[in-house]
């Protein structure tokens, strides 16, 4: 096997020489393309329709839509079993690809016997590859492209409930190196998703160890070198007040420079907002904010959905600097008696969502989050323990922006391979 990484520059206005313009995009003459149906030993085959039904280990594992995560393993947050006869058809062989054929449409999972015997569900639908043509594995990377993802969308917009059948899997259309290629390209990727699961594995016994950590030190079971005051119960009121957010008026978003942050409840989701809320899509001049009587809530200040479904995603994140937020979110504003990074830290640990009104909108009351009572360190202690738990969240988020930018360079070597505008195998030309 020659494995020469010629990196051929395709121009997207002409098709260069050694490569052919396809249905699928420009790739190398050498390569074919075909349906999917037509690289398939057996037609697509539906799961079987039965309830699932609690484990036991005298009766298949069964694997549903949910049970497959995103990044195509088989997560079950708890394993199930099926119990029906004449299920033996529709056990899975190495080899096999399942994929939704309804709900999280155009996900998929090739099966690994290491998972142990599965039955499929019924709106799961299974893909057999004829290995003479198409390799599992490397049909396992096509289907995680953006070319694939876009195809789905497209397929799967015909209707008001998205879903793709047998039959249209089956129009897939696919592009086919050679297999001893195939298998080259597979294995480079996922030698790449192997990196990825080990780096999931270490981020969530990181984040595993954290949540133990916290157990004992933000409860006084454990304590740190030098400390030996006791320990004094409060209620939140005494440490600082809870205020909601003002409204923000689309005449008044969208500035890209201002005199503070005025933060939305999507923004929390900003990419590097995971701790602290530091990039920001709108800011608000001093005389807007005048105009609309926003509060200005203090740097440190704990910010957090206050009503509706976002209550229950449990984020609860501190101001970088002084900012605005809109009328959808509440901010705890602590006093000096209270170290905010402890305070973030003890909050973490607080289900929110089961502490929602019970109306038609859940919403949360800053009274009755004010009664919440704890046992407080004195703010020395409180310092050292969140120093420790902070250290804790560096080093989570350096792992995390490590598998960010392997999972991006992984995205540019699909793009690459499975184009074939770099080659792991030089073809032999006459």
């Amino acid at each position: 096997m020659i494995m020469s990484k010629d990196k051929l520059a395709i121009d997207n206005s002409q098709v260069p020489e050694g490569y052919k313009q396809t249905e699928v995009g420009v790739i190398p003459e050498d390569w074919d393309v075909k349906h999917l149906k037509n690289a398939l030993k057996t037609t697509p085959q539906y799961g079987i329709n039965a309830p699932a039904v609690p484990y036991r280990d005298n009766l298949p594992v069964y694997i549903r839509i949910t049970d497959i995560s995103e990044s195509g393993y088989f997560a079950p947050e708890k394993l199930v079993s099926v119990n029906q006869e004449n299920s033996d058809q529709y056990y899975l062989e190495e080899g096999d690809l399942v994929f939704a054929r309804t709900g999280s449409v155009g996900k998929s999972y090739l099966y690994n016997p290491d998972d142990g015997e599965l039955v499929f569900a019924g709106f799961l639908i299974r893909i057999r590859p004829d290995k003479n043509i198409l390799l599992p594995h490397y049909l396992a990377q096509y289907v995680k492209t953006k070319a694939y993802w876009n195809w789905v969308k497209l397929m799967s917009m015909r209707s008001v409930q998205p879903g793709i059948n047998g039959n249209e899997y089956g129009q897939l259309l696919v592009p086919l190196p050679a297999i001893e290629e195939q298998r080259a390209i597979a294995q480079t990727l996922s030698d790449v998703d192997g990196l990825i699961a080990a780096l999931d594995k270490l981020i969530a016994k990181k984040r595993n160890i954290k949540t133990a950590t916290m157990q004992e030190l933000l409860t006084g079971k454990k304590r740190l070198p030098g400390f030996g005051d006791e320990w004094h119960k409060r209620k939140l009121s005494s440490l600082g007040i809870f205020k909601s957010g003002n409204g923000f008026p689309i005449k008044y978003q969208g500035l890209k420079t201002g005199s503070f942050p005025f933060f939305k409840v999507s923004d929390m989701n900003n990419k590097g907002n995971s701790v602290l809320m530091q990039n920001y899509n709108n800011w608000i001049t001093k005389e807007s904010q005048q105009e609309l009587s926003a509060t200005i809530f203090p740097k440190g200040t704990i910010v957090f959905a206050k009503i509706g479904a976002a209550i229950f995603l449990e984020r609860k994140k501190q101001l970088a600097i002084a900012s605005c937020i809109d009328n959808n979110m509440m901010g705890f504003i602590l006093n000096d008696e209270a170290d905010s990074s402890f305070i973030h830290q003890l909050l973490l640990t607080v289900e929110f969502g089961s502490l929602v009104n019970t109306t038609a909108l859940p919403s949360l009351s800053g009274k009755e989050l004010s009664e919440l009572t704890f046992c407080f360190p004195n703010t020395e202690e409180q310092r050292a323990i969140a120093s420790i738990l902070s250290d804790m969240d560096a080093e989570i988020a350096a792992l995390e922006k490590r598998r960010a930018k392997t999972q991006a360079m992984k995205q540019g070597m699909m793009q690459e391979l499975l184009t074939g505008k770099t080659r792991l195998i030089v073809p032999n030309h006459p």
